[in-house]
């Protein structure tokens, strides 16, 4: 349950998330052009300092606005992917454009903005030092491929224990969708996704932001994946009762509701 009374103006989410079947991003759902008054989008490629420039400019303007999200790179929590300020009516997001969630113009000019920091390069820097860049690409692209690998076993594993605990709770989706709404309004619900879990270069790692912004938490305690079972079985419920709600996704596994 989410307190609106309850202000808490410094937000921390990841917008994609590296699971079992690869990269993946909810960049076009969070970063909506049509939900903002601007969006900047930052080009220029790794190390340009896209990073930088948005932790500077959140520094700068998260005293003036009244609410900022920090969106986290979910390979490098230390780095930030976007930022969302938000002032009255007006929402404004900068985001890194780049790959592996390459962003272009939706509406040129407009809502959407390019701003290419690829212009301040330093271009003899970076000849110097031409082979220690390309060791480190390609040190980077092998670690990834390895990282998946890791993850897709990960994804067979929990996949085959899945399909086990789904047939034994299959029997009980009537019986808990009854005990969250006794008549179903057919009101279409608003779906808010955020990311709070990640798999990157430190592991897994899990943003405390739910626990900063709830006024109440529940926490749904199973063995062998059923607590996902339930928590499946209770967005079905909201659904059906038109209640509005914010999905948190498993980073592993984009079926899962954390």
């Amino acid at each position: 349950m989410i307190d609106k009374n309850k202000t808490v103006k410094n937000l921390s989410f990841f917008a994609a998330a590296n699971g079992y079947s690869g990269f993946r991003s909810y960049f076009k759902t969070i970063f909506n052009p049509g939900k903002y008054s601007a969006i900047y989008i930052l080009k220029g490629g790794p190390g340009t300092g896209k990073s930088s420039f948005m932790r500077r400019l959140l520094g700068e303007l998260e005293e003036a606005v009244d609410e900022c999200e920090a969106i986290h790179c979910s390979s490098d929590t230390a780095s930030l992917d976007g930022i969302i300020l938000r002032k009255g009516e007006h929402s404004v997001a900068v985001i890194d454009g780049t790959a592996p969630h390459t962003t272009d113009p939706v509406f040129p000019g407009a809502v959407d903005k390019i701003i290419n920091l690829g212009e301040h390069w330093d271009e003899k820097i970076l000849s110097d030092n031409i082979n220690n860049i390309k060791s480190a690409s390609y040190y980077k692209a092998e670690a990834y491929n390895r990282a998946y690998d890791y993850l897709y076993i990960a994804g067979e594993i929990t996949k085959k224990v899945d399909e086990t605990i789904n047939q034994i709770y299959e029997c009980n989706d009537n019986e808990l969708i009854s005990s969250f709404t006794t008549e179903a309004t057919f009101k279409k619900s608003n779906e808010t996704i955020r990311l709070i879990t990640s798999y990157g270069k430190d592991g897994f790692g899990r943003l405390n932001t739910v626990n900063a912004i709830a006024e109440n938490i529940y926490s749904a305690v199973g063995v062998y994946g059923s607590e996902y079972v339930f928590m499946s079985r209770l967005l079905r419920a909201l659904k059906c009762a038109g209640i509005d709600y914010t999905l948190f996704p498993s980073a592993l596994d984009e079926n899962k509701i954390y």
